[in-house]
């Protein structure tokens, strides 16, 4: 578009947006406006924390960044249609999930501190919203989800990885296996 904050087709496209009821975050902000004051948020390469061999995260640890599936999107966006599910980086903080449109998760005191059958509860509400609502692919979704305790510990065991799944977190854990089903 244009570095000219008043250029018309940049405003044409944010009301676009805004008609679709999309919300308009910051890093929408700057792929429409081009603002060269901030380093652009729509960068895929950033570095997402990866699962340890045998390991699950737990609920309250992670956050699921995702973008809505979105087809008649008004510009490219390399998120869209992805999930990802990932600890705090190194820094302490989740700017990892900064390309992503949604974050939900730790990233949330509420969330952070729920457990049991309450982020169990939780976990499921939100597969269902980014596969509802947000038309992310439900295997697309379902691996991103794999990494996460309270997901794997309440699946059907006959779904396709699940056993597996179940096998190698519980070898590498001592045989413990995932807390919430043992808990």
């Amino acid at each position: 578009m244009s570095d000219d904050p008043f250029d018309y087709e940049a405003k044409m496209t944010l009301a676009a947006l805004v008609r679709k009821g999309r919300k308009i975050t910051p890093a929408i902000w700057r792929e429409i406006f081009h603002d060269p004051t901030r380093p652009s948020r729509q960068v895929v390469d950033m570095k997402v924390p990866e699962l340890p061999e045998g390991k699950l995260w737990r609920a309250h640890e992670v956050a699921i960044a995702w973008t809505p599936a979105d087809e008649d999107d008004d510009f490219d966006n390399p998120t869209s249609g992805t999930v990802k599910v990932g600890p705090r980086g190194r820094d302490g903080t989740f700017s990892w999930t900064d390309p992503w449109f949604y974050t939900i998760g730790a990233v949330f005191t509420s969330r952070d501190r729920l457990r049991g059958a309450k982020s169990v509860a939780q976990v499921m509400l939100d597969f269902n919203t980014l596969v509802v609502r947000d038309g992310i692919d439900p295997q697309v979704a379902h691996l991103e989800f794999m990494k996460i305790d309270e997901y794997v510990g309440h699946i059907s065991r006959d779904i396709s990885g699940v056993s597996e799944r179940l096998e190698q977190v519980k070898g590498g854990l001592g045989g413990a296996g995932p807390s919430v089903l043992w808990a």
